[in-house]
């Protein structure tokens, strides 16, 4: 009996396949102010692979190509995302007005955070209004509560490491020309240009042996190096706790929500598959 149950069930695995991405259950872990609805959003596969990350609640392209590779080969990983209310740019409300910062420029010391918050444009490219005339007592209360967002998403990154989890995949979209692999020239240690390829979809890596492979591939990749220059980015953490780290970058047209959204999502679920070829 016990071993007719085993094949039943053994068998209805066969036939049914593994669960698909949509139906994983979505965990979500509030972080920062809770009022402000800022929060991790957690799909874990309960197999141990790729530590899939995405901070820009806007760059839906990204996410639906983690979707599709798991709704495609059986899914291993996990998916960390940060949610807000679908801008690139995070809020936290305080002293009667919303103070912005990028998440993907948390992760150094006050000072760099700090820095890279004064650096924001006034307006984002979708229309919302960002930091304007802040003081420096506004400017310092917003670097350490978005310095502590940051430690909160490490913490939670730095979990799913130490599980087993990885490497860290950071997942990216950008708009024609804003951000390409020509552009990464005077900071990365080195570059390959595919032939034939849109310099807007490329791979940045901490590894020497990735950058190598990928470009073997036909892919665009950066490396970037050793020691960059702390801009408070993923990228630059990573590299200075020698993680393994790739990021997957490919265009999409901006200040489209979820169901809406467009861009290279063949080609980011083609270099995201690519990657179950690396060592």
């Amino acid at each position: 009996m016990r071993r007719r149950s085993l094949l039943a069930l053994v068998m209805g695995e066969l036939l049914v396949g593994p669960p698909p991405a949509h139906a994983l259950p979505v965990e979500e872990h509030s972080i920062g102010n809770p009022a402000d609805g800022l929060r991790l959003a957690i799909r874990d596969s309960g197999r141990p692979g790729p530590l899939y990350f995405v901070p820009h609640d806007n760059e839906n392209i990204a996410v639906r190509a983690v979707e599709r590779l798991w709704r495609t080969e059986r899914p291993v990983g996990v998916l960390v995302e940060v949610r807000q209310i679908g801008n690139r740019y995070i809020y936290q409300r305080f002293a009667g007005r919303r103070f912005y910062a990028d998440p993907n420029r948390l992760y150094d010391g006050r000072a760099v955070v700090k820095a890279q918050i004064e650096a924001l444009p006034p307006v984002w490219a979708c229309g919302t209004v960002l930091n304007q005339r802040l003081g420096d007592g506004e400017l310092a209360d917003a670097a350490a509560r978005f310095e502590r967002i940051g430690k909160q998403i490490l913490r939670e990154l730095s979990h799913w490491l130490r599980r087993g989890y990885g490497p860290l995949v950071a997942v990216h979209n950008n708009t024609e020309g804003e951000f390409a692999v020509d552009n990464a020239e005077g900071t990365a240690g080195r570059i390959h240009r595919a032939a034939g390829v849109d310099t807007d979809d490329f791979f940045l890596v901490t590894h020497g042996h990735d950058f190598e492979a990928l470009g073997r591939l036909g892919y665009n990749v950066a490396l970037q190096p050793p020691h960059p220059t702390a801009d408070g980015s993923l990228s630059v953490w990573a590299a200075r706790h020698r993680l393994r780290y790739i990021n997957v970058e490919a265009q999409h047209r901006d200040c489209l929500d979820y169901t809406r959204s467009e861009g290279h999502l063949d080609y980011q679920f083609q270099m995201l598959r690519a990657l179950y070829s690396l060592r």
